[in-house]
């Protein structure tokens, strides 16, 4: 099992689950080496998908410091943020084919948009097969500074 596959797994079973990293520890104690406790450190109970969980870790491996669930203007949280861009990892499930939460993922990147925090949207597919074009995105973004809080 890869690095990234433990931690996606890790992340699933502390957000089904509703556990931390400390009750993962504790309820496995003995049975991991030093290894696996280290990548528990990477770990986070409330990263949704495994999509998420790659996102993150992908773009922290490369230096980002990224946010899990941020606080969206409109209300409610989105998955990541950089900066003040949001990113959104999609299912088609919970997305595309439930029309209610459609139409509120446009809402609130309207919204968003208003508020200077524009929305990149990535799909399994973009997050499985197409990460190097994903990764040049943001990182023209960035590169861009265009991620940089200016209200201060």
């Amino acid at each position: 099992m890869s690095r990234e596959d433990f931690i996606v797994v890790v992340d699933s079973v502390l957000n089904t689950k509703r556990m931390t990293v400390e009750d993962l520890r504790a309820a496995m104690d003995g049975l991991l080496d030093a290894k696996a406790d280290r990548l528990l450190e990477k770990c986070d109970p409330r990263s949704q998908s495994g999509t998420e969980t790659l996102t993150r870790v992908r773009l922290r491996a490369r230096g980002y410091k990224v946010q899990v669930q941020p606080a969206r203007p409109s209300g409610g949280h989105s998955d990541l943020a950089v900066g003040r861009l949001i990113i959104e990892c999609d299912s088609k499930k919970h997305h595309l084919l439930d029309e209610a939460q459609y139409e509120r993922d446009r809402l609130q990147d309207r919204k968003s948009l208003l508020a200077h925090r524009p929305t990149f949207r990535l799909t399994y597919a973009m997050v499985m097969h197409k990460w190097s074009d994903v990764l040049e995105d943001i990182e023209a973004f960035v590169r861009a500074d265009r991620h940089r809080d200016r209200s201060c």
